[in-house]
């Protein structure tokens, strides 16, 4: 009775064996790299009830290793993992601690495998790729992944995420919701305005797709967007909704402050086909006034659009405002007019506009509505704002394209002046690498910006922006990969760069940064310290400052510049002009647009000098600066004709001479890309204009070592005064650069061994400046 048990576990025993063996020759093959022979010895026992797991994991290890995968490929294989790793759970205790003795296979190799298999997927995105595309890799790679693999998941992330805010108004409704919805907490780092910023685009992604007809879905899928929780808003995705002129006319004249009733103006202008399929026979005497209001706005709406306005245009725009206020339609129609023409610089009429429009459209709260919209509660401080800006006497100068700077299909970002005028580096789209510095030198007999080149030195494996350079020409400061460097030129060039201190490169977020022209002040934008940086509301983000003794390490910990800030408003884009003007970009101070430039100055004032005061130590004020740009006076707006109605994102560099200013910004561009303009400096930036004498070192100092003959030292005084103006070391073994004032007429100048040996090394020199801002210093004669 026992022969045919015993011929059973016999026959177990050998296809056990057997399996065993097929398993054992398949990775065999498979460390031969003999991948046909691996997958035939895998696939005969993919079924086996013990070796199956690992059947199924030699499959997926041979399809890997064999050939470089595509990322559908890697997808499936991951996929196919989870499953193999469900059939281990199914084995027995028995039949895991036999794999795991014979093989050293549990779940840790099958772990390991998919480690493998995300990270050969990762190397196949980049920045274009789409954080759509990049969700479906995080739906297959649903496990908690190492710190490594989170890191570079992170990168690509917010990589993706940047480069899709670029091009928010071609995104489509998809995208916009997965930005705001599932990568809410990188939006919130850049600002605490960016995810409303993106939110804001999504309605209008959404009718562009699914027309306003199915707004009632929009609701239900977006529950928390402002439309949804709008006054009235149930009642116009119900007008919206039919096809009836009259139930349009009436919600209008039922709902007079609905915060969206241009789209209802939009909705009888397509059912009436622009007014053509209208016949006054169909309408009570009261809607076809109203249906001739409407009309009125179509036509002036035409007239902006295309640009040809017609004599009675600014007439009939007055008339249009005080038919149609308090709407929101009409206050629309009203900025956009003012736009127009703030544009143009017809600065009488935008006057006239402006006076009439604060009269039409006080603050007010609509009847049955509980909602505090800025159209119901902010307009009255800004025509205030407005009106002063406007009735400032015009510069009369203009905003223009830089095209010898454009580069087709690239995205012109960071401009940043070389000291003395005649170079700009900025940074360009280079495949792979991201973002790389490039150099343009300016070509003055023809007038012309030469073709971009790559700086190698300035430029790494990730994104590199270039911020600022000193006016001396020694120091550049400079991002890369989100953190901030510093390059320090050698004897000829800029050398690689070194990172600057964890007090402000461990902040959660650091953006654009500037030197002041000396380099002992940094101003950088951040939010905020490391505490802070997983709450679901970041701080906003705010200019902070370091302050440098003689060292180049000797920074102090960055410091809130806090008379710069207004409650509940940011400051952004920080940029220093040679005169130490700070340029920077704030959304709450009295403004025209959601965010303006502005400038401010340094206060005198320094804290170790009031200090030593206090204590009675001996110091000599003159070896201390005389401000440690601690205090700043009241920001002022740039004024009219650098900001407009909407929201400045201009990143700004400033002529070596103070006298204009380069930036790059999307706002402007007619190819929704980022591209460079020039514009002059406004005259309230009392910006002093500024002459740049450039003293080659040719014989001086010869005979030192080349670290010596950087350490020479260039001594300037006023020739009328003898008063010691300026001491300098040269860039490099190249030459010294000197940034002066324009009202200072004539100089003395001789050069100096270093500062602890103050041997002359020529003697002085007299120069009488001329009117060009770029001029060559004669070479002072030689000591004996």
């Amino acid at each position: 009775m026992l022969r045919p048990t015993i011929y059973c576990m016999l026959l177990l025993l050998s296809f056990t064996q057997f399996g065993f063996a097929q398993v054992k020759k398949g990775f065999k093959y498979l460390a031969k790299s003999n991948y046909a022979a691996a997958r035939t010895a895998f696939t005969k026992h993919a079924a086996h009830p013990v070796y199956a797991p690992l059947a199924h994991y030699g499959l997926i290890k041979t399809e890997f290793e064999e050939k470089e995968p595509e990322l559908s490929s890697i997808y499936k294989m991951a996929e196919a993992l989870y499953e193999d790793a469900g059939r281990w759970e199914q084995l027995n205790l028995k039949a895991r601690k036999k794999l795991r003795k014979k093989f050293q296979f549990d779940t840790l190799n099958i772990k390991s495998l998919r480690i493998e298999l995300e990270q050969k997927a990762l190397t196949h995105y980049h920045d274009s790729s789409g954080i759509l595309n990049f969700e479906k890799h995080l739906a297959v790679f649903v496990d908690t992944p190492s710190v490594a693999i989170f890191q570079q998941r992170e990168d690509l992330r917010a990589r993706m995420v940047t480069w899709h805010l670029r091009s928010l108004r071609t995104a489509n409704y998809a995208l916009l919701d997965a930005l705001y919805n599932h990568h809410h907490d990188l939006l919130a780092q850049r600002g605490s305005r960016y995810p409303d910023h993106v939110y804001s685009f999504i309605l209008d992604a959404f009718v562009k797709e699914h027309t306003y007809r199915n707004l009632s879905t929009f609701v239900k899928e977006q529950p928390g967007h402002w439309f949804s929780e709008a006054c009235w808003s149930k009642e116009a995705v119900e007008v919206l909704r039919q096809d009836s002129i009259q139930l349009a006319l009436n919600y209008l004249r039922t709902y007079p402050y609905f915060i969206l009733d241009d789209w209802i103006d939009l909705h009888i202008e397509r059912l009436s086909n622009g007014g053509l399929l209208l016949d006054s026979l169909d309408y009570a005497p009261t809607e076809w006034a109203q249906l001739a209001e409407l009309r009125l706005g179509w036509e002036l709406t035409k007239q902006l659009r295309t640009g040809k306005r017609l004599p009675t245009y600014d007439a009939n725009l007055l008339r249009y405002l005080n038919l149609t206020a308090p709407s929101k339609r009409g206050y629309d129609l009203f900025r956009t007019a003012l736009a127009s023409y703030q544009r143009r610089g017809v600065w009488d009429k935008a006057i006239q506009l402006l006076q009439t429009a604060q009269k039409l459209y006080p603050d007010v709260t609509p009847p049955d509505c509980d909602k505090r919209y800025s159209f119901y509660i902010s307009k009255n401080e800004w025509f205030k704002t407005a009106l002063e800006i406007f009735q400032r006497p015009a510069d009369g100068f203009s905003i223009e394209l830089l095209p010898s700077l454009s580069q087709q299909g690239r995205e012109e970002l960071a401009p940043v002046f070389s000291p003395d005028g005649q170079s700009l580096y900025m940074a360009l789209e280079n495949g792979p690498t991201g973002l790389d510095v490039f150099i343009c030198h300016f070509d003055s007999l023809k007038g012309l910006w030469s073709a971009p080149q790559k700086v190698d030195m300035l430029s790494s494996e990730r994104d590199d922006l270039p911020y600022s350079i000193t006016r001396d020409g020694r120091e550049f400061l400079l991002a890369q990969g989100g953190k901030l460097m510093m390059s320090t030129f050698g004897a000829t060039d800029w050398q690689k760069p070194f990172g600057l201190p964890l007090t402000v490169n461990e902040f959660p977020w650091v953006g654009r940064a500037t030197l002041s022209s000396d380099g002992r002040c940094l101003v950088f934008e951040g939010s905020g310290n490391k505490k802070q940086a997983h709450e679901l509301e970041p701080p906003f983000i705010h200019l902070y400052r370091m302050f440098k003794g003689d060292s180049r390490s000797g920074w102090s910990n960055p410091k809130a510049i806090t008379t710069l800030m207004v409650e509940g408003g940011e400051e952004r884009n920080p940029c220093f002009g040679p005169d130490s003007n700070l340029y920077f970009i704030a959304d709450r101070w009295p403004s025209l647009g959601q965010g303006d430039l502005f400038f401010s100055k340094p206060l005198d004032g320094n804290s170790d000098v009031e200090m030593m005061a206090k204590s009675g130590i001996s110091f000599d004020p003159s070896k201390f600066p005389k401000s440690d740009y601690t205090n700043w006076a009241v920001p002022k707006n740039l004024g009219k004709e650098v900001n407009t109605l909407g929201d400045e994102k201009h990143w700004l560099s400033i002529a070596p001479d103070n006298s204009r200013a380069f930036f790059s910004t999307i706002e402007l561009s007619k190819n929704d890309e980022s591209e460079l303009y020039s514009m002059a400096l406004p005259a309230i930036s009392k910006a002093e204009k500024r002459k740049i004498l450039l003293l080659p070192l040719g014989s001086i100092g010869q005979n030192l070592t080349g670290f010596k003959r950087r350490e020479m030292i260039l001594q300037v005084k006023d020739a009328g005064t003898d008063q010691l103006i300026a001491e300098l070391r040269p860039q490099g073994e190249l030459r010294f650069i000197l940034n002066l004032p324009a009202r200072i007429s004539k100089i003395k100048y001789q050069v100096i061994e270093s500062s602890k040996n103050p041997v002359a090394l020529t003697q002085w020199g007299e120069y009488t400046i001329g009117t060009a801002s770029l001029q060559n210093l004669p070479t002072p004669q030689l000591s004996q």
